[in-house]
């Protein structure tokens, strides 16, 4: 784990309990990319991640990518007053202030550092992390 950004609530279950493996099933059901999209940004083989677990070990070029999504989701269900929903909805639609793209994207590119301080500023948290 990243320690600068802190350690991730996994309130949808993207990460298995011990934080060490992806839950494809979880994260697609929440993702805006397809198992191709995410594969290919991984340079990694699609039929991965039809398997129930993935070590992000494995998945070494998108793993600061996908800690920040969990992190991020994590810290928009706080947002959103713990509506799932809301926060999945807000976190995947395009927003002016990522100039035109979801917060969901920056994240996953590993470019979300600006997006967790300023969710953690909302949050009232201290603690912001480096880009």
């Amino acid at each position: 784990m990243d320690i600068n950004m802190g350690i991730p609530g996994n309130k949808l279950k993207i990460l298995s309990p011990d934080l060490q493996y992806l839950r494809p099933k979880n994260f697609f059901k929440y993702s805006p990319f397809n198992k191709t999209d995410i594969a290919k940004q991984a340079k990694i083989n699609r039929k991965a991640l039809y398997n129930e677990q993935v070590k992000l070990s494995t998945l070494k070029n998108i793993k600061k990518g996908i800690l920040q999504v969990v992190i991020g989701t994590d810290l928009s269900i706080e947002v959103f007053k713990n509506n799932v929903e809301e926060a999945v909805n807000w976190f995947s639609t395009p927003n002016t202030l990522l100039f035109g793209e979801s917060p969901f994207e920056v994240c996953i590119r590993g470019e979300g550092n600006f997006l967790i301080n300023w969710l953690n500023t909302r949050l009232g948290k201290n603690g912001a992390i480096d880009s």
